[in-house]
C-alpha cells in the first residue's frame, strides 16, 4: 500500500500483527476496538489512533467513559457518525471522525445524486467547523 502512496491503515479489529507491519511500513495504523482492554492493547502495540466502532451505537457518552481514564489515546470515532453527533463525540475526546455511508453510498452515486453528496459534506464541514470554535 505504501508503494501506491497509501499513508495509513484501517483496521476492523485490533491485531498486533497488522499494526507491526503498518509502522514497518512508516505508515499510520489504525486499529479498530470497542473495550478499554483493546484500545490499551492497540497503543501498546504501537496504534497511532484508535479507531473505535460502532462509534454511532457505542454513542459519545461511551467514549467519554472510556477515554477518561484513557485520556493520552487518540480515538477516531467511526461507524454511525453524523452530523448531528460530531461535536459530542468531540466533547466526548475524539480528535477524529470516520465517515462513510453518512456522507456517500451506492444509493446516491448509483442515482447521480452528487448534489446530495455535496450538501452532505458541507454539513460535516460545518458540524467539524463548529467544534472548532
Amino acid at each position: 500500500m505504501s508503494d501506491l502512496g497509501g499513508q495509513f491503515i484501517v483496521s476492523p479489529d485490533f491485531n498486533p500483527e497488522v499494526i507491526k507491519k503498518t509502522r514497518e511500513l512508516e505508515m499510520v495504523s489504525l486499529p479498530g476496538v470497542m473495550t478499554p482492554t483493546e484500545a490499551v492493547q492497540a497503543d501498546a502495540a504501537g496504534a497511532d489512533f484508535i479507531k473505535l466502532f460502532p462509534g454511532g451505537l457505542l454513542g459519545p457518552s461511551y467514549l467519554g467513559a472510556l477515554s477518561a481514564p484513557l485520556s493520552d489515546l487518540k480515538f477516531i470515532a467511526v461507524g454511525g457518525v453524523n452530523a448531528d453527533n460530531i461535536p459530542d463525540f468531540a466533547k466526548a475526546g475524539a480528535v477524529g471522525f470516520g465517515i462513510g455511508s453518512n456522507l456517500v453510498n451506492n444509493a446516491l452515486v448509483d442515482n447521480n445524486e452528487f448534489d446530495i453528496i455535496y450538501q452532505n459534506a458541507c454539513q460535516f464541514t460545518q458540524a467539524v467547523e463548529s467544534i472548532r470554535k
